[in-house]
Parts: C-alpha cells; structure tokens; sequence
C-alpha cells in the first residue's frame, strides 16, 4: 500500500474527505463549500459508475479546469490513486485556497484498488466530514427513484433580473404565450417519463438498512484516526445555515453565506411514493425501522 506520508503536507490549505452513503446530502454540502471563494471540493472522483468499465469512466472532478475526459487522468487513478490525488486533487492551487476535498461514498471502495480503503484512513491529515441520514427507508426510496427516472439531482431554476417592461414589450410577451398555449394544443402529447412511484419489499428494506448500518459503523471505526464532523442529512435540512458554518470553521475557513441551487427531489409524504406503504408499514411494526414511516 502507498505511504500517505508522500502527501504534499506542507500545502497551505486543509485537505478533507466528505464521507457517507449515497442520496445523503453529499452532493448539495459539496456544491455549497465551492461557492466559498477558499474551497475547492471536487465531485465522485472514484466513482467508476456502476464499476462496469474501469478503463472507459471519466473521472467526476466536476471543478472548473479539472476535464472529465482525459484518458490520462483515468489511468493514473487506475494504476497509482496515491499518485493521482498528489497531482490532480491535492496539488498546487491558488494561493487563496483554504481547503481542498472531494466526495468519497462508502461504495466507492468497488472496482478501485482494494488498498484504497486502508489508504485513506492511514492519512490521518484528512479531515473527515462524514454525511448519514437517518431515516433509511428516505434513502432507498430516493435510490430507487433515481435509478428508475435517472434523475440524480434537482437545481432551482435561475431566477431572471426584473427589468421594467415597455409596453410593445409586453405586448409582443402576450402574443408569444397565446402562440404557445395554441401550439400546445395541437402537438400530440409527449410520453411521460417513468412514474414517481414504486414498490418496496420487506426483505429489500432489511436488506438495506443492515447493510446501511454495516458500511456506517465500519467506515466511523476505519476512520476513527481522523479529526471528523458528523451530522445527518436531516440535521442539514432542517438548518442548513448552522451546519454550512459548523463545516467551515471545521475545515478552518473564515464562514461565508454559502449558496447552492439545488433543492430537494422527493419532498411528498412516502405514502405518495411507495405504492405498498401500508402493507410495509404493517411489516415493520413494532421494529425500530417502524420510525422510518413517520417522517
């Protein structure tokens, strides 16, 4: 296993991980810290995508200046990741840069170096900032419907400037949505994309709440080492001012308003999307996943 000592140390800024599960909240604190002026937090740089195909996936840096597409990238993670996070990830950047990490989900240990693992908590400089979510049942659901629809992430879309219309303005704004409400009328209807519902099993949902559980309390042990901040996707939500702060006095960057536009994807009551909620909740009853059904 390669030495984490190599790690460039004397680098002026603070290197960390966010870890977690999937459909934890990853992505949003992720893109919050990099609107912070002294943070760069690339994406799922050892995401393989479903580890299929090691050799063809680009590399999810998802910062400005880092390409998803360069076969070079793809190799050197592939044959030397110790190598690849001292060149691309932890390497030299701007001077103002305070903080430096990417995302790091508990599944991305599948199809790389099986001394990743072992690696990263060798490293004991990363600072750790590990996402869970409680509710369990929440977090398959929105697995599952992200599977089925394909759709991974929502943004709120961009509010235009208000601009103080002319008259000719306005007119030509009335005309052109009396156009589009009579083309709509007359296009044939478009095929509707997969249902926002589905169906869960009382095995499915044991299944994944053991495994939730495991892959949670082996990877708080394995990175037990480390200066870590914990907290759960619901405690982001109900306050997502507290906790964006709470993570950038941990990262030791001077806290800023941080802004994101993305938004919650499945915000209905599980009732509306799972299309055998009583038959499960029955299921559980009386266990501790009976929790899950009263969000």
């Amino acid at each position: 296993m390669p030495d984490p000592s190599t790690h460039a140390h004397s680098r002026a800024y603070t290197r960390f991980i966010i870890l977690g599960q999937g459909r934890t909240g990853s992505t949003l604190l992720v893109q919050a810290l990099n609107s912070h002026p002294a943070i760069v937090g690339f994406g799922e740089i050892f995401n393989f995508s479903e580890f299929l195909n090691a050799d063809a996936e680009p590399v999810q840096f998802n910062i400005d200046g880092w390409s998803p597409d360069q076969a070079t990238d793809r190799a050197l993670r592939t044959s030397d990741y110790a190598r690849f996070l001292r060149e691309r990830v932890f390497c030299k950047h701007a001077p103002e840069i305070r903080a430096v990490g990417f995302k790091f989900h508990y599944e991305h240990v599948w199809g790389n170096d099986p001394s990743l693992a072992g690696y990263l908590a060798a490293d004991t400089g990363l600072r750790v900032i590990h996402l869970t979510r409680r509710n369990r049942l929440r977090t398959l659901v929105s697995k599952n419907l992200a599977l089925k629809t394909g759709r991974w992430l929502e943004y709120e879309k961009p509010v235009a400037p208000s601009v103080p219309s002319s008259p000719l303005r306005r007119l030509r704004k009335r005309v052109r949505a009396a156009l589009t409400s009579l083309a709509s009328k007359l296009r044939p209807a478009k095929t509707r994309g997969p249902e926002r519902k589905l169906e869960i099993s009382p095995e499915e949902l044991r299944e994944f709440c053991a495994m939730s559980d495991t892959q949670e309390r082996e990877w708080a042990e394995r990175m037990s080492g480390h200066p870590m901040l914990t907290f759960a996707y619901e405690d982001l939500a109900a306050d997502m001012d507290t906790w964006f702060g709470n993570a950038q006095r941990f990262l030791g960057v001077e806290p800023l308003p941080l802004t994101t536009r993305m938004r919650r994807q499945n915000p209905e009551p599980l009732r509306e999307l799972i299309t055998n909620y009583d038959a499960l909740r029955v299921a559980f009853a009386g266990s501790v996943e009976e929790a899950f059904f009263d969000d």
